[in-house]
């Protein structure tokens, strides 16, 4: 459509009806011969309206409806090179052979919604930044949604600068808007084959296969509805990944463009096994939907059988893709390699996996990490060891004395734990453990008698052991020295 005015493109001339309408980007202010009344400003505006929709459409002549306007000459389309933003967005969108088809859908839906209707026949060079910013602010339309719209518009002006019909390019400088990203939101293995369960008794088992796999092989539901039997190595009983199915079209690439061999665990590997007697001698597709007899058109198809399976366990409501996040977080919480994960499930790197599933990651470790933390830190254990050894010294000191243990020749203060505990708390960690040595059957038993140093010199309050002879404790009578 041409460009819309506060007055609908309607407006009063010396008692006339004068129209106000961009076509190829030049300015139309035709007068009609009609007397200004609220009747015939109300039939204007239909006509206004009729026109900018067949400017839409390309089929809007002038002289149908102006064959007295004057310069009627130079409206005529330009015998060469683009000039409005319709222009370069029609050839824009033509350059996209190579684009997914359900993308090109995006960006011309987008277009004719949004950018088609304010700029469309406005020549692209006359466009400014402040005029884009002030069409954006006046978008009632989610962050997420308003980032979207934003995509074609800046390729187009991209594409007429690359042309040369703009020096810069005014959408360069519009910032997306933020946007929450959702956190992946899993299913525990427990609710994993509380699903399995009640799809196996309900459901087809083409069904239940179809999200066995799903779960323990973190296929994009795009990719594994476009999966077959020729991408299969029994062999090594893996699967190639190398297409997908979008909106019902086949697309010959994955979504990174990248092919990868997913390896199959063994509960995969059971389900694509299992679907071998379904669809291998009646089709190309491994997995297949049983109610049609064909392969799955879409991941929508689905969707169905997946609600009515959650609302019937009861289970909190989460799309089928987060079957994909449930794959790598019990992955991750199996102890698995994050490389590895993020090798099958398509990622060009471990960089996204440690960015999206850090807390499982720090979860799988079963704490290991915290306790590297308590060691390195220092106070806290060695606190812990002084009351163990107090508390062991207690019980079985006496006991040394009365066998006869030696006693070994070194005295650990437990002054050598407590580095980078602050001074003034040191003091209370001035104890040193001393150790008696036994050997009972070629091994070694160690008792603790701890006592309180009245000094120690600097060097062991920063953590130095001291070492020196001890005079052996006396032996039981009988016994011989070891």
């Amino acid at each position: 459509m041409g460009r819309k005015s506060a007055s609908g493109g309607v407006a009063e001339h010396n008692g006339k009806i004068r129209l106000d309408i961009w076509y190829r980007g030049k300015r139309l202010r035709p007068v009609l011969d009609m007397e200004w009344s609220e009747r015939n400003r109300r039939a204007a505006l239909r006509m206004v309206g009729d026109i900018r929709e067949k400017i839409r459409h390309g089929l809007f002549d002038p002289a149908d409806y102006f064959p007295e306007y004057r310069g009627l000459g130079a409206l005529a389309a330009p015998s060469s090179g683009l000039t409005t933003f319709r222009d370069y967005a029609v050839a824009w969108l033509r350059s996209l052979g190579q684009k997914a088809a359900a993308t090109r859908e995006d960006y011309r839906k987008a277009l004719d919604r949004v950018w088609l209707d304010e700029l469309g026949e406005r020549p692209i060079k006359a466009i400014r930044y402040s005029e884009l910013m002030t069409l954006i602010g006046n978008l009632a339309v989610a962050g997420k949604t308003l980032n979207n719209y934003l995509i074609p518009l800046r390729a187009v002006f991209e594409f007429a600068r690359r042309d040369g019909a703009i020096d810069t390019n005014p959408a360069a400088g519009i910032e997306n808007a933020p946007v929450q990203k959702p956190a992946p939101d899993p299913f525990t293995l427990p609710e994993v084959e509380a699903i399995l369960d009640d799809l196996t008794e309900r459901e087809d088992n083409q069904v239940v296969h179809y999200f066995a796999a799903a779960f323990f092989a973190g296929f994009r539901p795009s990719e594994q509805i476009a999966l077959r039997w020729s991408d299969v190595d029994f062999q090594q009983r893996t699967v190639r990944v190398q297409r997908a199915v979008v909106r019902g079209q086949a697309k010959a690439s994955t979504k990174t463009y990248l092919v990868r061999d997913v390896e199959l665990s063994d509960r995969a590997w059971a389900a694509v096994e299992a679907q071998r007697a379904h669809t291998q001698l009646a089709g190309k597709e491994i997995f297949g939907n049983p109610a049609t007899g064909a392969p799955w058109a879409d991941i929508q198809s689905q969707w169905r059988i997946w609600q009515r399976c959650l609302k019937r366990l009861g289970l909190r409501y989460r799309e089928p893709y987060q079957t994909r996040h449930t794959f790598a977080t019990l992955a991750l919480m199996a102890g698995a390699n994050p490389a590895y994960i993020a090798r099958q499930l398509g990622h060009t790197n471990a960089n996204m996996l440690f960015r999206v599933y850090a807390k499982w990651i720090d979860g799988a470790d079963k704490s290991r990490e915290r306790d590297k933390l308590n060691l390195g830190f220092g106070h806290d254990l060695a606190t812990e060891l002084i009351a163990e050894a107090k508390k062991f010294a207690q019980s079985n000191t006496y006991l040394a004395e009365r066998e006869g243990f030696e006693p070994s020749i070194r005295f650990l203060s437990i002054c050598s734990l407590s580095r980078g505990v602050p001074s003034t708390t040191r003091p209370s960690l001035r104890t040193s453990a001393r150790l008696y040595l036994r050997r009972v059957g070629g091994s070694k038993k160690i008792l603790f008698e701890i006592r309180e140093l009245s000094s120690l010199r600097r060097s062991e309050a920063h953590g130095r052991v001291r070492t020196r002879d001890a005079a052996p404790a006396p032996r039981a009578r009988g016994t011989s020295r070891r």
